[in-house]
């Protein structure tokens, strides 16, 4: 595509026949404002969320692939990633280069994947809006590296692993960890901000500060029912909690 291009995927009669990758789709262009819009069957952008399906993957690992270092300001909405817990889709979404800044995911679900929902072990900068990433065999979202990105109104849910994991310096605003295999969420102690989040009914810990040295501030935010620490702080982390609550966790 070229800059500025807006390329609409139009909701099917059957998005499992129309929208069913057999190979991965390469995202692997370099420094272009590009929006890739979910629309309805008449072509409106309206929220309506088209499936996209990895169920027919032999062994390409994900849906989509990020492929290039500076897929800078590119935009992805209105979209669903429906790894159909086949063996070929260990991934929604992988990124295997790293350095793209200000990629937004915006109104998407990745879900049943065979590993993470949305892999990012590289340092990429991603704005997550209004996402869900659910019902994965790994991390909901795993985002291991330093993500200097934002995550706004999220829900990670029923994931078998961690709701999701990150690194450092990221914003986590108004989002939901409920119900995950093991870890509500894990994330680095260096340069974080939580705000107004929900850590409940999972496995092991709520909120799991990891390894760092550094300080993270946690406001307005509840952890319980969780079946270890509701929040569990590495040792030579300083966190700051202001107006939040535990209550009813296992430790």
């Amino acid at each position: 595509p070229a800059d500025g291009d807006e390329i609409r995927i139009v909701k099917t009669s059957d998005d499992r026949t129309y929208y069913s990758e057999t190979t991965k789709a390469s995202l692997d262009w370099s420094n272009r404002e590009v929006l890739i819009v979910g629309a309805n069957s008449a072509g409106v952008v309206d929220g309506t969320r088209p499936v996209i399906y990895g169920t027919d993957l032999a062994s390409d690992n994900c849906i989509w692939e990020i492929t290039t270092a500076t897929t800078d300001q590119t935009t992805v909405a209105n979209l669903e990633f429906n790894g159909g817990d086949a063996a070929g889709c260990l991934y929604c979404i992988s990124f295997s280069a790293s350095n793209s800044h200000n990629m937004s995911w915006i109104n998407c679900r990745f879900h049943s994947a065979s590993s993470h929902g949305f892999d990012c072990s590289l340092a990429n900068y991603n704005k997550f809006i209004n996402c869900q990433f659910d019902n994965n065999g790994g991390d909901g979202l795993y985002h291991n590296v330093n993500h200097y990105g934002l995550v706004y109104k999220c829900l990670f849910n029923d994931n078998v692993s961690d709701g999701a994991c990150f690194l450092n310096n990221t914003r986590i605003i108004q989002s939901v960890f409920y119900n995950n295999g093991a870890l509500g969420c894990s994330i680095g102690a260096q340069g974080s901000v939580i705000c107004g989040c929900v850590f409940a009914d999972n496995t092991s810990d709520g909120l799991y500060v990891s390894t760092g040295v550094g300080t993270i501030a946690i406001t307005d935010s509840i952890s319980s029912g969780n079946g270890a620490y509701g929040w569990n702080i590495y040792s030579s982390a300083e966190v700051h909690f202001f107006n939040c609550h535990s209550g009813g966790n296992t430790s």
